[in-house]
């Protein structure tokens, strides 16, 4: 049904709205997100965002604001921060969070009068062709990909963990056992345990794997193709590329969604030129193991040095502050 202004719906968009941002604070909150976040961090912007859709909840305009593009837009922002919230960036979680509060700050200026809502009716996504609302919502099928990718992984996480453990187990007894019997049995549940726990980590790391393709693919058809003056045909040609259907039928089995995606990135990267530099990107994308590199691990040990000198420079700045204070007193006193 076509969207008519009115009191009734605009409420209706506003409730909505107000009822997905809570429940995304409280998610916040709670910390059911990826413990690679920084907590403090991310509850510091929930309350933001929490006092901003308490605002947005009282406001009520005349009925003839046309606020459908702030409800679109509010509604957007969250699922990508829904998203964000399983990934391991800070920053890009805070980044979202300011830009979602923005937009729910607009919408509650427009329904008090103090900015014209048709500004926002007629912004950005209700300028684009049809061609590219296609492909857009094309964009968010893939996004629900990159989620089950995602969430896969975090299931695998828990099965590979399982495996070690039971395989720690089993070395500790086999090393206390004196029975040749039972032995050789410890041993052969060992080996078939590694075998399990091999599959496994093989499944994970095509898994993000995937989940990288998906997120690179979403971004450059995001940030280049649907802001370049691309013709309705190339446009539908895009949407084409994205293989949805191929792609769900895979979800369960990664390592030939890798073949989909790789080809489905090449169709993509064909259509612009200039950013040949991602081909690189992508299949330096694939650095899981279940063993740190060397690289990695002095990678690691520079952060660790970084982060000492860091703290040893605050701490030479307090002590030269400390001695200040003391200087000033005994030359009072």
């Amino acid at each position: 049904m076509k969207y008519k202004p009115s009191i009734i719906e605009n409420n209706n968009l506003r409730d909505k709205a107000v009822q997905e941002g809570l429940a995304l604070c409280y998610l916040m909150e709670s910390g059911k997100i990826n413990p690679d976040l920084d907590r403090a961090k991310i509850r510091s912007s929930a309350s933001v965002l929490k006092d901003a859709f308490s605002s947005l909840s009282d406001a009520v305009g005349t009925g003839r604001e046309s606020v459908l593009g702030f409800s679109t837009k509010t509604l957007s922002q969250i699922s990508q921060l829904k998203t964000l919230l399983n990934q391991s960036y800070t920053n890009r979680v805070e980044s979202a969070c300011d830009e979602l509060c923005q937009t729910v700050s607009q919408w509650k200026s427009a329904l008090e009068g103090k900015i014209s809502s048709a500004n926002e009716e007629s912004g950005e996504k209700e300028k684009v062709s049809r061609a590219k609302r296609n492909l857009l919502l094309k964009l968010d099928e893939l996004n629900e990909i990159k989620n089950a990718y995602q969430f896969n992984e975090k299931r695998l996480e828990e099965v590979i963990r399982g495996h070690e453990k039971d395989i720690e187990e089993l070395e500790n007894i086999l090393v206390d056992e004196n029975n040749e019997r039972k032995i050789n049995r410890l041993y052969s549940e060992i080996k078939a345990k590694r075998v399990l726990l091999d599959t496994a980590n093989n499944s994970h790391k095509n898994y993000i794997f995937c989940s990288n393709l998906l997120d690179l693919v979403h971004q450059l058809i995001k940030e280049k193709i649907i802001v370049a003056e691309f013709s309705e045909d190339e446009l539908n040609k895009a949407r084409a590329y994205l293989k949805i259907k191929d792609l769900k039928k895979v979800i369960s089995q990664p390592e030939r969604a890798v073949t989909i995606l790789k080809k489905m990135q090449d169709d993509v990267n064909s259509m612009v030129p200039k950013i040949s530099e991602n081909e690189k990107r992508i299949y330096a994308l694939d650095t899981s193991s279940a063993v740190a590199s060397d690289e990695a691990i002095s990678y690691k040990q520079a952060l660790i040095e970084k982060r000492r000198a860091k703290a040893a420079s605050n701490d030479i700045d307090e002590l030269k502050n400390n001695i200040g204070d003391k200087v000033k007193v005994e030359d009072l006193t």
